[in-house]
């Protein structure tokens, strides 16, 4: 069976219940200028990965300028070249270019640009812009956590940013807890737009208990718009990944966005 659901940007990122459904689209709208000329963007260079080892019971986090979706998704999704481009409620286009791909056993990540994509809700195809960004992270999703106490030790996978054609540089750290079933995450981010704009940081602590785990952490703070996702999901070697969707407010309805992968072992 098919899980999917729309999450929205800017002060409606909610805490997602366990059992929630659906819900709207995107507030923060980020579109190029009609008549704009397509960037010519090379192709990504190929990164050493050992290949992601995908489950029966996967999950997706997809974030971009006009809105994105997270959910659950079976293994029988195409993954053409180590890229996915069917989320269910957004596909891309088979002509999106692809600007950053990455694999490691426990998760696929990557980012579009140009091209276009349609939606559950409209087959019209959007336009993506050259100066626009749509980031995915898949993984395998978790059913519980176990009832032991553990400390792990994490390494980050960034995505590189854009908004209205200027890039930013995405640095951070995590760090991953269990205790008694229960999940302590905290996972600390660095953007610097390479417009000259000093960085901004952005955190998110959550404790995640085992009942909850299936369903991704979404985490926000409106006074200062910046938001962060959370979830965690299934890694190698007895270990997890947090995987993490955010985004900033730059300057009236301009948003930076993108998404990052930890590894914890």
């Amino acid at each position: 069976m098919k899980i999917a659901r729309l999450i929205a940007s800017g002060a409606v990122l909610a805490i997602l219940a366990a059992c929630g459904g659906g819900g709207g689209d995107s507030g923060s709208p980020n579109a190029s200028e009609p008549g704009q000329p397509d960037e010519v963007i090379p192709t990504p260079t190929p990164v050493p990965d050992n290949g992601f080892v995908k489950s029966e019971n996967m999950a997706y986090v997809l974030a971009g300028p006009n809105g994105g979706s997270y959910g659950g998704f079976d293994h029988t999704v195409p993954f053409v070249d180590g890229v996915y481009r069917d989320f269910y409620t957004i596909v891309f286009s088979d002509d999106t270019q692809v600007v950053q791909k990455f694999e490691a056993p426990a998760y696929a990540m990557g980012s579009f640009s140009n091209g276009s994509y349609t939606t559950y809700k409209d087959l019209t195809p959007v336009a993506i812009g050259a100066d626009q960004r749509w980031y995915y992270v898949a993984y395998n999703r978790l059913e519980s956590l176990p009832n032991t106490t553990a400390v792990f030790t994490c390494t980050g996978q960034f995505l590189e940013s854009m908004n209205k054609g200027v890039k930013a540089h995405v640095t951070g750290q995590a760090s991953l807890s269990l205790a008694a079933g229960v999940a302590a995450v905290n996972v600390q981010l660095s953007i610097a737009p390479e417009n000259g704009t000093a960085p901004v940081d952005i955190s998110a602590t959550k404790s995640i208990p085992s009942s909850n785990v299936r369903y991704g952490q979404f985490l926000n703070n409106t006074i200062d718009k910046k938001f962060a996702g959370v979830a965690l999901g299934k890694g190698v070697d007895n270990g997890y990944v947090i995987v993490t969707s955010w985004e900033m407010e730059e300057s009236y309805l301009s948003w930076f966005k993108g998404a990052a992968v930890f590894d914890c072992r």
